[in-house]
């Protein structure tokens, strides 16, 4: 059987996590330019079309596998 949750403890925990991130932020810095090229290369903004969205909805249908009729047993 599980031993019950301690909410000390976890706020310990929690606690601890929160202090690491928070030592940790002032060390990371955003870049100005990469190391090995001279400049950021963004690609180029594309509109969302219905093709796009309509895979996205059917890929999120089949990871989860909600789909009306559909039966588990593959």
């Amino acid at each position: 059987m599980p031993r019950a949750l301690n909410p000390a403890c976890l706020a310990f925990v929690l606690g601890g996590a929160v202090l690491v991130a928070l030592a940790g932020m002032p060390v990371r810095r955003r870049p100005r330019r990469p190391a090995f090229d001279d400049g950021f290369q963004l690609p180029a903004a594309t509109p969302v079309d219905a093709r796009l969205t309509l895979g996205l909805v059917g890929g999120a249908e089949e990871a989860i596998d909600t789909r009306p009729g559909r039966t588990r047993d593959r």
